[in-house]
């Protein structure tokens, strides 16, 4: 049986599917800040040197980039390495929204902020990778 070559509609279908997939998530993550802020207020967000509406814009922002690019990366995940890699370039832009809205920011970014930037995007999103392959061909 010959294989398939994957066409730019198959890219365009698989980017929709991941921000698709990335934006409910970051719904989901937005109900939970929005049930937080009503019953807390802005204090905890504030103790994060953060606001509500830079959560909301991260969370949904956020879910439909590294959505899309995991949907871009889409055809990596049959090896386990290539979902590593996917779960880091797709923890790339959160960690990035995450650091720049809890930072003045950009423009008196030091090298320790793209360091951080880039190691939660590494570990968190490597580990995402790496779990979400070995869950997904659990049956193979």
């Amino acid at each position: 049986m010959r294989k398939r070559r994957m066409v730019a509609s198959d890219v365009k279908r698989n980017m929709r599917w991941g921000a698709g997939a990335g934006f409910l998530l970051g719904c989901v993550y937005s109900v939970i800040a929005l049930v937080i802020h009503a019953t807390k207020g802005r204090e905890p967000f504030e103790a994060n040197d953060a606001s509500l509406a830079s959560v909301l814009f991260v969370y949904l922002g956020g879910g439909v980039v590294g959505g899309a690019i995991i949907g871009l990366l889409r055809p990596l995940a049959k090896w386990r390495f290539g979902a590593v890699i996917m779960g880091i370039a797709a923890m790339l832009p959160i960690s990035l929204g995450v650091n720049l809205a809890v930072s003045p920011g950009i423009s008196e970014w030091t090298i320790h902020n793209v360091n951080k930037t880039l190691l939660v995007a590494i570990i968190l999103g490597g580990l995402g990778g790496y779990v979400s392959w070995d869950t997904s061909n659990r049956d193979e």
